[in-house]
């Protein structure tokens, strides 16, 4: 790596770790603001927001990191055009393509640090911060074993086995004691989905009644169960791909598959992680046509403003691509990497027309 290359590729860095940082706290203090709602549920306080914020850094991080990689080579190849660094080293028969190796070079240390954020560390934190919330809001407590997850529900141990998406879950037996937690009555639920707060509509449910004389049974249709059990609480032990790193997230898409069930959604956010260090690198490469082709008096508040533009159109696209995918029922892998080969067949297609 000569001079001018190592040059242009720690301004980057340098540009991208100034981003990041900017957009993480603007991220951090819309989440405050938004927990604050929250203050006086259970035991849900000041400090508590603080360590959720902390724990949930790690994912914003790893989200913002694309974002932040344009913003970040706009702005430094940018201020380096404005100052006519540029124009000077291409006068030194710097070519457009080795302006691009030196932004791709910065692009592999982003990468590197991605990746490592995203499988090591955002996994353990997100698990965590949700587990932390849920339980400083609600009484309930949850494990997880082989035969699915346990809550407790005041006096009430509720087994889940099955979930059929938000706010839908099956096959429950809920075993209610007494204040001497003897075993009053055990239920079978065949599907329970939640309406609002503190209140479940349940189907097929055989109760069998339990006491010292005798056991009775009985079949109830319908009823509407007064669970305190959340549907914010319920989020934690749904498996989300964000708390799952790669290898994990592939495994239990292949147990899932043989278990017959669907797995389009977690398939689409595998292949969006496979191809994210793809995406981190194409926000470098399509920032280069901008500062070459574009004014060289252009404001660093403009290249801002485009680099935001590009940036929330690109997340846009791959949003829309994907839910369209998952409702015509597309191929996962084709809906994942579709986005970020567009973008890089047309930034490919300008900076092969710069001279």
């Amino acid at each position: 790596m000569n001079v001018l290359t190592r040059y242009i590729a720690l301004e980057v860095l340098k540009a991208y770790f100034i981003a990041i940082l900017i957009l993480l706290t603007f991220y951090n203090l819309f989440t405050f603001a938004d927990e604050m709602g929250d203050i006086g549920k259970g035991e849900y306080g000041l400090g508590q927001i603080v360590y959720y914020l902390a724990l949930t850094t790690p994912a914003a991080f790893y989200a913002l990191t694309p974002s932040a990689a344009l913003l970040a080579s706009l702005v430094a190849l940018g201020s380096m055009a404005n100052n006519h660094e540029l124009v000077a080293m291409r006068s030194a028969s710097l070519s457009i393509f080795a302006i691009i190796k030196a932004g791709m070079c910065a692009g592999l240390v982003v990468v590197l640090v991605s990746i490592v954020v995203s499988e090591f560390v955002v996994p353990e934190a997100s698990v965590s911060a949700k587990t932390m919330r849920a339980e400083a809001q609600n009484k309930a407590l949850m494990t997880k074993s082989e035969n699915g997850f346990w809550l407790r529900d005041g006096k009430n141990y509720i087994n889940v086995r099955k979930f059929k998406g938000e706010g839908h879950l099956g096959d429950l037996v809920v075993y209610e004691l007494d204040e001497q937690r003897h075993l009053k009555v055990f239920s079978f639920i065949h599907e329970a989905t939640f309406i609002k707060e503190n209140e479940w509509l349940t189907r097929g449910i055989s109760a069998v009644q339990v006491s010292s004389e005798k056991v009775f049974s009985r079949q109830i249709e319908e009823k509407r169960w007064p669970f305190s059990i959340t549907q914010r609480f319920l989020d934690i032990v749904l498996v989300k791909p964000e708390t799952l790193s790669s290898v994990n997230l592939f495994h239990y898409i292949q147990f899932l598959k043989k278990n017959e069930q669907k797995t389009d959604a977690l398939e689409l956010a595998f292949w969006n992680r496979v191809t994210s260090p793809v995406v981190i690198m194409v926000m470098i490469l399509i920032a280069v046509p901008f500062v070459v082709k574009v004014n060289r008096v252009t404001s660093i508040g403009f290249r801002i403003l485009v680099g935001t533009v590009l940036g929330i159109g690109f997340h846009l696209f791959n949003k829309v691509v994907g839910y369209t995918g998952l409702v015509y029922g597309l191929d996962p892998l084709l809906m994942g990497v579709l986005p970020s080969l567009t973008i890089l067949a047309l930034a490919s297609m300008v900076i092969s027309s710069l001279r």
